[in-house]
C-alpha cells in the first residue's frame, strides 16, 4: 500500500503505512531498503541511511546489493561522497553489473572532477545497455572535457534520438546556444 500511495504522489499516507508496515516487520530487509529510498527521495538522507543499515543486518534479506547500491545512491545525492563510495563499491562487488550503481560511480568520480574514472565507469555501464539520459549527459561533458571530439558529437544525438525532451536533452541545447556553461 505504501508504494502504490508513493507512486500516486500521496507521500505522507505512503510514510504512515510504511510505518506500519515496519511495525509488522520490522526486521524486513526488502521493506527497510523500500522505505529508506523512499525517505532519501524526500530528503530524509539520515533516515534513509539507518533503514539501509537495518536491511543489511536482515540475514535473510537476498538482495543485499541493492540496499547498498540504494545507500550509496541516497549518500550521493545528500551529499557524502565518501559513504557513497563505500557503499557503491560494496554493491558493486557484490554484482558488478549493477547499472545503478555503475552511474552513481560515474556521478560520484564526475564529480570529483576524476574525468578518466567517470568515463570508465560509463563504458562499463555501456556494456551492459544504452545509457539513460543522465549518463548520456555525462558522457558528453567528460568527452568534452578529455577532447574526443568524435564522442563528444556522437553522444548528444543518442541523447536528442532516444530522450528528446528529457532535461539533459534541454540542458546540451542550452549549452550549445550558449545560454548556460
Amino acid at each position: 500500500i505504501a508504494i502504490a500511495y508513493q507512486e500516486f504522489g500521496q507521500l505522507e499516507l505512503a510514510e504512515k503505512h510504511y510505518r506500519l508496515a515496519l511495525k509488522l516487520l520490522p526486521s524486513d530487509g526488502g521493506l527497510r531498503n523500500n522505505f529508506g529510498a523512499f525517505l532519501c527521495g524526500q530528503k530524509k538522507y539520515a533516515e534513509g541511511d539507518e533503514q539501509f543499515r537495518i536491511a543489511l543486518r536482515d540475514p535473510t534479506y537476498s538482495t543485499p546489493q541493492t540496499a547498498l547500491e540504494n545507500a550509496g545512491l541516497c549518500a550521493l545525492d545528500a551529499p557524502d561522497y565518501d559513504k557513497a563510495e563505500q557503499y557503491l563499491r560494496q554493491a558493486l562487488k557484490v554484482d558488478m553489473k549493477l547499472k545503478g550503481a555503475l552511474l552513481g560511480m560515474a556521478r560520484l568520480q564526475f564529480a570529483r572532477q576524476q574525468n578518466l574514472g567517470t568515463r570508465a565507469y560509463l563504458q562499463r555501464y555501456e556494456a551492459l545497455s544504452s545509457l539513460p539520459a543522465q549518463g548520456l549527459f555525462l558522457a558528453i561533458q567528460i568527452e568534452r572535457q578529455l577532447a574526443d571530439h568524435d564522442a563528444a558529437k556522437r553522444y548528444p544525438i543518442q541523447l536528442y534520438t532516444q530522450y528528446p525532451d528529457s532535461i539533459e536533452a534541454q540542458q546540451i541545447r542550452d549549452m550549445e546556444a550558449g545560454l548556460t556553461k
